[in-house]
């Protein structure tokens, strides 16, 4: 063998060895960028799901507390109105079963009387008005006695209207209650 082929051989060898050496490096960079790599993606996985759960505690968690909140305080107000609808409905029985009484039913609408006679003199009140009332008597003494019956049969006329519109005698109703009492 002679030095040239010695040194060619040297060559090969360092060029081998070389080649050999640079895929390693190749290898281990390849390497290091794959192991980068998947760190980096497990990074961004784990900042994914962080992410998602700020989302649902900033979001998703007080909607859904306020949906349920809302859907309760429907119930409740529900559940109001139904118990307020079964006791009118009871107070209306109730009522209804005392109205068919024949003495509840004058007791009533004498406590109503007051009313009636407010409106009834409310509408007379806003429609006449009476600055001066002068009585003139001819001489016989008849001018006042004249006037009240006046004001009395005015009285009586509208005790007659409230026993057309609601069927109550009240003149009746106290004579007979003056009369059992």
């Amino acid at each position: 063998m002679t030095i040239v082929e010695a040194e060619n051989k040297l060559r090969v060898k360092k060029a081998d060895l070389a080649a050999g050496a640079n895929r390693s490096e190749a290898k281990a960079k390849v390497a290091s960028d794959i192991t980068r790599i998947e760190e980096e993606q497990k990074l961004e996985e784990n900042r994914v799901k962080r992410n998602k759960s700020k989302y649902e505690a900033d979001v998703i968690v007080p909607a859904r507390a306020e949906k349920e909140a809302k859907e309760l305080k429907a119930i409740g107000e529900a559940a109001r109105i139904a118990e307020d609808g079964r006791a009118t409905a009871e107070a209306v029985r109730v009522l209804r079963e005392q109205w068919e009484k024949e003495d509840t039913r004058e007791l009533f609408l004498i406590q109503q009387l007051p009313d009636i006679l407010d409106k009834v003199t409310k509408v007379v009140s806003e429609n006449l008005s009476i600055d001066k009332v002068t009585i003139v008597d001819s001489g016989d003494g008849h001018g006042i006695p004249a006037y009240v019956k006046g004001v009395t049969g005015s009285i009586v006329a509208i005790m007659e209207q409230i026993k057309n519109a609601t069927g109550l005698d009240i003149p009746e109703i106290l004579r007979t209650k003056t009369k059992t009492s």
